[in-house]
């Protein structure tokens, strides 16, 4: 039997767009510091190694990543240049696990709290973590103080919840003020409003470093992300009343994550969301990590200047947004929301594939051709999550969207970051290639629950545990008179 739902009221702003310029500016200011973070502590673990290693006077060939291409692969600057890369990894590795080990935690109250208190609680506090951690990355670099100082700020970032706790209250913004039917394309959208501003900022962080240097190009993204934190505290308005009973710390929160699971919505919507959740883990862990995609990029037999690295990914993002909006509008039309997500992940398959054996520039830069409906997995997989819920559960569940996310992101980043550092000899791009696996493995359960959900039927009423005797008798045509109704009844 159904459980009778709490009264729900939704405040729908006055003006449609809203929370979309946050995500856009966010990834904008904040996109760039990964791409400019991983080159500085690329460059500061190299620095680092040719001191303990006596090699300073050979650095010039070292930094210079197009002569280590041109270079024979037993030369001992190409396998000094390839620790420096597993050690790159390493230390990136770390870096993430102490950023969402923390917001792990954070995840699991913030997104059952959005649904009390409103959704700019789970919007602020992962904005001010990113404002924390790029004030200790530029304290770093200006007073070229130990890269191991980042992990304050890694742990800073965390407890604010990083982004993905961001984009979580943004989306169910978005599913506070829209209908099910346009829902998919409003989050499809705000999910590309995340990658959009790729197409320009890695354009300019390349050049901005070697401009300006890594400490003033921080500076820059520090000043874009205090101006989003004003924009969200005073020209965002809130879609949810504050129940002033509402309190941050409190075990109800973790009681609305059970009820998702274990709650009287029924076993079917209950096994529907266990599936739609564990197709989206699978596709969350070979998630695009930047800091790896440069590392692989800078490497043999790519090996891309910090300019070129920025072109490769804004023509990534590029193509892959625009072409992501344009399918979702048109597939709309054509294709149900599970079979865009199959689409999608069978396009992902595909990417990762390719981008495994890459030999030169012009094959890599031909890759986001591959990547135009794999943009749609993400998004596509929000909507069927956000649509078998009730619109007093969003917050909820877009709080175990976050912490999937988050999860996946440490188990993503752990394991292709070990084996991009174990296949340095074997195969650069041998990465890519279990990353396929892994959208291979999604692709097969999106089909099974195609074909439980396609294979519902309305249930059939019948009578059960009703004896002969009980029956009504037949109905005895030749002496039947038409019932009245009404005042005209008679008892």
């Amino acid at each position: 039997m159904a459980t009778s739902r709490p009264a729900f009221n939704v405040i729908k702003p006055s003006r449609l767009i809203v929370v979309e310029p946050i995500v856009v500016l966010f990834a904008f200011f904040a996109f760039p510091i990964q791409i400019t973070s991983q080159m500085y502590i690329l460059k500061a673990i190299r620095t680092e190694m040719m001191s303990s290693h006596g090699m300073l006077n050979i650095s010039d060939h070292i930094n210079n990543d197009t002569d280590i291409c041109h270079m024979n692969a037993s030369d001992p600057i190409v396998v000094f240049n390839g620790e420096v890369q597993k050690n790159a990894s390493y230390f990136s590795l770390i870096l993430k696990v102490c950023s969402y080990m923390p917001a792990l935690f954070v995840s699991l109250f913030l997104g059952s709290y959005s649904d009390k208190a409103g959704r700019k609680y789970a919007i602020i506090p992962p904005l001010v973590g990113s404002l924390l951690n790029t004030t200790v990355y530029i304290i770093v670099v200006l007073l070229n103080l130990s890269i191991w100082y980042l992990l304050v700020g890694a742990v800073l970032n965390g407890i604010g919840g990083v982004y993905n706790i961001m984009l979580m209250g943004c989306f169910a913004y978005i599913s506070d003020i829209t209908t099910t039917d346009k829902r998919r394309f409003r989050i499809t959208v705000l999910e590309m409003c995340l990658i959009m501003p790729g197409i320009l900022s890695p354009l300019g962080a390349g050049k901005l470093v070697d401009t300006i240097g890594y400490g003033y190009s921080l500076a820059v993204a520090l000043v874009g992300q205090a101006g989003i934190v004003v924009y969200v505290i005073f020209f965002v308005p809130e879609t949810i009343q504050r129940d002033p009973a509402a309190k941050f710390f409190e075990l109800s929160h973790m009681k609305q994550f059970r009820k998702l699971f274990v709650g009287g919505c029924g076993r079917k919507r209950n096994m529907k969301l266990g599936m739609l959740l564990l197709a989206f883990f699978v596709c969350i862990v070979p998630m695009l990590d930047v800091g790896l995609e440069t590392l692989f990029l800078k490497n043999r037999p790519l090996c891309m200047s910090n300019p070129m690295v920025g072109y490769y990914l804004a023509t990534y993002l590029g193509v892959g947004t625009i072409g992501g909006i344009i399918a979702a509008k048109l597939l709309k039309f054509c294709l149900p929301d599970h079979f865009v997500a199959l689409l999608a992940g069978s396009s992902a398959v595909m990417f990762n594939v390719y981008k495994a054996f890459v030999q030169n520039v012009f094959m890599i830069f031909f890759a986001p051709l591959f990547s135009i409906f794999s943009m749609l997995l993400i998004p596509t997989m929000r909507t069927l999550i956000s649509n078998t819920v009730h619109a007093s559960e969003q917050g909820t569940v877009y709080g175990v969207v976050a912490f999937v996310e988050l999860l996946c992101s440490v188990i993503g980043v752990a394991t292709f970051n070990t084996i991009y550092a174990s296949t340095q000899n074997l195969l650069t791009g041998f990465v890519f290639l279990a990353m396929a696996m892994f959208y291979s493995i999604d692709c097969i359960i999106l089909v099974v629950h195609a074909i439980v959900h396609h294979c519902e039927k309305k249930p059939v009423q019948v009578t059960v545990g009703v004896t002969d005797s009980e029956r009504e008798p037949l109905i005895d045509k030749t002496n039947y008179k038409t019932p009245t109704y009404g005042r005209d009844r008679q008892t």
